[in-house]
């Protein structure tokens, strides 16, 4: 072997091994920063990898966090890691335009993967404000008033700019209160349906008093009339007083029966934590969307198995505790009635017991309590917010392209 060619051999060797250093630099830093500012996917976007090309490291992926992307290019500047940079922030091309969308169906259904066949995650009611990240074919992926990410179809929606979204949060508007409604052509029942409606739907509306129908706008143009008593006034739902338990039982206990649906947060079909999340949004408060991020809010209760530190609207949670080498997983949340009882969405909204000898007792419950968190009395505190202090639903202001 020559001299010549025993030394391009080490020199690749080298190349090769200082490059693997620098993309492990950079790994390390992008767990870093994800573990600071983007902990859970379900609600921040930062997918973003390092991958060697020739002498320098490839940064690619997406996020909607420019601010930290920033961080990683100057961290490899400071470190003097050459970098190529094909980091996407989103949203980008026409979607800069019109970054909103108004759910425009009773109930809008938001997929893991932009597939009409993938995994159902979570669902958004109409008049519910959007952001919008990306698009992929005719699905998009769109974000929740409570943060949450999935890919909606171009049908649940209607595009928006931030002026279109500000108009809608000052307009005058009308929340349904009744379990199921519809919005007709005419002012009568027996008129052809414009479209169906559930608990929490918001429509442009004027209330008046001693009418038996309301005319409305749905978000995208279409308009009919819808009758009074199943809407009140948005803004005077709004400021409604914080719940008590009882409040919050009863918008439980309407559910009842209602069918479990894997991904559901609606009247039609609602998970565990859809069901919890409905029951409380219904009574103006907003939690998070699922079971593993509810369990962060609200005030602290320890497991208890006996009851007895629990209350009528707590939230208790199920799963498996942490161990030595495991960490702790929720995977059920139910509301407390008393005297042992829970009201939750299992096969179907149900109430059990958490009480042996008793007729309904849920074993399984039991023995896999992990711990309860209080809403009531939490507003404004402890991640419990009031939806009348959700941006997406009252300040357009805040809201920019």
């Amino acid at each position: 072997m020559t001299n010549f060619l025993r030394f391009a051999i080490i020199s690749l060797l080298f190349m090769a091994c200082n490059s693997e250093k620098q993309v492990h630099k950079m790994e390390s830093q992008i767990h870093d920063l994800k573990a600071e500012f983007a902990p859970d996917k379900r609600v921040k976007l930062f997918e973003v990898k390092a991958a060697p090309k020739g002498q320098a490291v490839l940064l690619k992926g997406k996020t909607n966090l420019p601010d930290v992307k920033e961080r990683l290019l100057s961290f490899a500047s400071q470190n003097e890691i050459a970098i190529i940079d094909s980091i996407r922030v989103l949203p980008e091309g026409e979607l800069k335009k019109r970054p909103f969308g108004i759910v425009n169906v009773s109930v809008a259904n938001l997929r893991s993967q932009p597939k009409h066949s993938a995994e159902l995650s979570t669902q958004a009611l109409m008049g519910a404000v959007l952001r919008v990240w990306e698009q992929e074919g005719d699905f998009f992926l769109v974000q929740t008033p409570d943060d949450y990410f999935g890919w909606m179809d171009d049908g649940g929606f209607l595009p928006a700019d931030s002026n279109r979204v500000h108009n809608f949060l000052a307009s005058e508007r009308l929340i349904v209160v009744s379990s199921f409604a519809f919005v007709f052509s005419e002012p009568s029942f027996a008129s052809q349906k414009v479209s169906d409606l559930v608990a929490g739907d918001i429509l442009q509306g004027t209330y008046s008093e001693g009418v038996d129908f309301l005319p409305v706008s749905l978000p995208d143009g279409r308009k009919g009339f819808v009758a009074a008593e199943d809407v009140r006034p948005f803004v005077e739902w709004l400021d409604q007083p914080e719940p008590q338990a009882d409040a919050v039982i009863a918008a439980g206990l309407e559910m009842m029966g209602r069918p479990y649906l894997w991904g559901g947060t609606s009247g039609k079909g609602m998970d565990c934590s859809g069901f919890t999340k409905m029951a409380y949004f219904l009574n103006g408060v907003q939690l998070p969307r699922d079971a593993s991020q509810q369990v962060h809010v609200g005030g602290l209760l320890d497991k208890d198995t006996t009851l007895n530190a629990y209350q009528p609207g707590d939230l208790l949670f199920f799963g498996r505790e942490a161990t030595a080498d495991k960490k702790e997983r929720i995977w059920h949340v139910a509301i407390y009635l008393g005297n042992g009882k829970i009201l939750h969405a299992s096969d179907r909204v149900m109430i059990q017991s958490l009480r042996r000898g008793d007729p309904d007792f849920a074993e399984e419950r039991l023995n896999t309590l992990v711990r309860g968190r209080r809403i009531i009395g939490s507003i404004g505190q402890n991640g419990v917010l009031a939806v009348k202090e959700v941006p997406w639903y009252v300040r357009g202001e805040d809201l920019k392209n």
